[in-house]
């Protein structure tokens, strides 16, 4: 319960920070202007790094708690602890296939429990 609670609201904040600032910026002026391509990365990488925390979250043998997940420019970069090597290969798979993940690149730490 407590899980699918955190899920929620990962997957409810992820996409409202992404379409705000897909959609206004303050400039230094104090005026917003309409963003362009150049924060279009920003949006794709927030979407990306939130799907990215939901998949990995929907495997019973990986906790998302212990994974931490970044991306930047579509790459995704997985760190923290896992129990096994098993499941370090099985993050990094559940990555790659999430659409629009360019590359995985792994810091997970595999720590026995």
């Amino acid at each position: 319960m407590h899980k699918s609670l955190i899920l929620t609201g990962l997957l409810a904040l992820v996409p409202a920070s992404a379409v705000i600032a897909a959609e206004t910026a303050e400039s230094t002026s104090g005026t917003v202007e309409q963003i362009g391509k150049s924060g279009g990365a920003f949006v794709d990488d927030s979407i990306l790094t939130g799907q990215v925390k939901a998949a990995l979250f929907g495997d019973q043998a990986l906790s998302v708690l212990q994974i931490k997940v970044t991306t930047r420019q579509g790459v995704v970069v997985l760190s923290g602890t896992v129990d096994s090597a098993e499941q370090r290969a099985k993050a990094i798979t559940i990555a790659a296939g999430v659409s629009g993940v360019r590359d995985v690149r792994s810091a997970l730490v595999v720590q026995p429990s």
